[in-house]
């Protein structure tokens, strides 16, 4: 049902779909098809504002979200910033997730941290984001080998991959 919802306003190949609560949508396109009050395209905070009281309406859910400039960034803006906003959404691109997010602990509450390689880097007196992204690289890759490449990736908030390259992967 809540598919469905979000199949009113973005089309199947701008979405995919996570796992059973969650899924990821490139909107970049859609921002210009609805207006606000003003007559200006949406920003994407007004289309997830929209979608998420229609899902709401629709199913009495209420749904949050993720904005960021990249996958990895809306999944962080809604594991960990849109459950502590007032609408429910999160917004975040490269400044803003080191400025509100490098400190933050647990390092586990992060997407593809988990409690084993927290450890590990615990030991190494790693402890945040920031501490993963002034590490010298080649230690993380002599502790995580090629896995270490994410994790700096995404220390820095940066992520490669896009929509396409997952719509496109066989």
């Amino acid at each position: 049902d809540i598919y469905a919802v979000y199949s009113k306003s973005i089309a199947k190949e701008d979405i995919h779909v996570y796992s059973i609560d969650e899924v990821f949508m490139d909107v970049t396109n859609y921002l210009n098809l609805y207006r606000n009050k003003d007559g200006k395209p949406f920003s994407p905070r007004e289309l997830a504002i929209k979608m998420v009281k229609d899902v709401y309406t629709t199913t009495g859910i209420t749904a949050t979200a993720g904005i960021g400039t990249n996958l990895y960034l809306a999944k962080i803006a809604l594991d960990i910033t849109a459950k502590h906003s007032p609408d429910f959404i999160g917004i975040l691109d490269e400044d803003s997730y080191k400025k509100l997010l490098w400190q933050h602990k647990p390092l586990t509450d992060f997407w593809r941290v988990g409690k084993g390689i927290a450890k590990r880097l615990a030991d190494i007196g790693v402890f945040t984001m920031e501490d993963i992204a002034k590490t010298p690289e080649d230690k993380l890759y002599n502790m995580f080998g090629v896995d270490a490449e994410l994790l700096i990736d995404h220390a820095w908030g940066r992520e490669s991959t896009t929509m396409a390259d997952i719509k496109n992967y066989k």
